[in-house]
């Protein structure tokens, strides 16, 4: 949790492999990483964020086009979307994570 805290108030150029733009080859990466480790941290906070975001956007703008995401699901279980999602479609990895994420999402979760 301390990695995390330090991670969101640091400079981007501290994120493993530099730079501020997370895409989702890099994101893919870091999730492929032994558990616990700092890339995988990474992985699971982007992810954290990514899902919460997604669930505000459906509280502000309703069910529809936007994922519905249950309550339920775990940060694990989003994890195992947001990788099976990307490791299955190598030709969008080069596009930004959150937007990736939330087609992983909206394709999981469909309202």
């Amino acid at each position: 949790m301390i990695l995390l805290a330090v991670m969101a108030i640091s400079p981007p150029q501290i994120i493993p492999g530099g730079g501020s733009s997370m895409n989702g080859n890099k994101l893919l990466a870091y999730c492929e990483h032994q558990m616990g480790s700092p890339e995988w941290t990474l992985c699971m906070g982007y992810i954290q964020g990514s899902t919460d975001q997604i669930k505000t956007m459906r509280r502000v703008f309703g069910d529809s086009p936007i994922s519905c995401v249950p309550a339920s699901v775990t940060i694990g279980q989003m994890m195992d979307v947001g990788v099976e999602y990307l490791r299955a479609h190598p030709e969008t990895r080069h596009l930004d994570a959150s937007s990736l994420m939330l087609d992983a999402a909206t394709k999981a979760f469909p309202c």
